[in-house]
């Protein structure tokens, strides 16, 4: 998630957010990050539109960054692989399932294309299996 954090290092207002959840440079952690910023927003007791305005366009970033990272045609050979070696077993074994945090769905969309059967919680896969 590297990536995400410098995302947010080159959005207007990242200095004054740094200063603003006491958070240090050099933990490239976004996620602790953003909560920092959230949390310096609860606090402060006013509004702070900077502050705000930091996190907004830094989620909105992070959103379209995760949108754009798994296309349809984005091979996913490794992730395919893996799921076919944890599902192999004796047919006396129950089935392996496989849980996720959903922060990405290359496992969903890898089980699909492996012709493994997924439940996602929300609209099962596409197409459904």
């Amino acid at each position: 998630m590297g990536h995400l954090w410098d995302l947010a290092t080159k959005t207007e207002g990242f200095d004054y957010a740094i200063t603003k959840s006491a958070h240090t440079k050099e933990n490239a952690d976004i996620e602790s990050f953003l909560s920092r910023c959230r949390i310096a927003q609860e606090f402060s007791g006013t509004a702070d539109s900077k502050l705000s305005g930091f996190v907004d366009s830094v989620q909105r970033q992070i959103t379209k960054a995760c949108r754009d990272f798994l296309k349809p045609e984005t091979e996913l050979p490794e992730h395919v692989s893996f799921l076919k070696k944890l599902s192999r077993s004796a047919n006396d074994l129950p089935r392996t399932m496989v849980f996720t945090t959903n922060y990405d769905l290359c496992i969903e969309q890898a089980a699909g294309r492996g012709g493994l059967p997924v439940i996602d919680g929300f609209s099962h896969t596409s197409p459904q299996r």
